[in-house]
């Protein structure tokens, strides 16, 4: 087999749809919810959300996140491909969230009624906050090159 290209494939991957599904945990067991997210070429992902949600509530109480990221437009029948990945999900401080609004309205420059200026994500009382997960570990799926196994992503490997 000819030598994997990461990068390619990953970038692939994370472009073919815009929400990963995202599961936390908390004091009152596992939850999971959809969020669009953008990411950087270390394969950080980033979504915002309000505060007061459960899993932002779950992410502030206990930084393990686990996502999988997989367009809903493939069929069972063709290729399958997506990603696994668990990693450590942080609420970002204000000194962090100029570089991490650059990555994600860089995505997606225009979400109607949500909010988008940098000052509206800074402050203790933003009604909206970014989130950084640092993966661990990442799996990877594509039936056309692996079958049906799961490949763990080199560590290192960068877009």
């Amino acid at each position: 087999m000819p030598p994997v290209e990461w990068p390619k494939l990953l970038r692939e991957c994370l472009s073919s749809t815009d929400f990963l599904a995202l599961a936390t945990t908390g004091l009152d067991g596992l939850w999971n919810n959809a969020v669009y997210f953008a990411w950087d070429e270390r394969l950080s992902l980033y979504f915002m959300s309000m505060p007061a949600s459960r899993h932002m509530q779950n992410i502030a109480a206990n930084g393990e996140a686990s996502v999988a990221i997989f367009s809903t437009a493939q069929s069972p029948q063709a290729r399958a491909v997506g990603m696994q990945l668990r990693g450590t999900a942080r609420i970002l401080p204000d000194s962090a969230v100029p570089a991490a609004h650059r990555v994600y309205f860089d995505r997606a420059p225009i979400i109607n009624g949500i909010p988008h200026k940098l000052e509206e994500f800074l402050g203790a009382s933003a009604a909206w906050k970014l989130v950084q997960i640092t993966p661990q570990e990442i799996g990877y799926f594509n039936s056309e090159i692996f079958g049906e196994n799961r490949e763990v992503v080199p560590s290192g490997v960068t877009l």
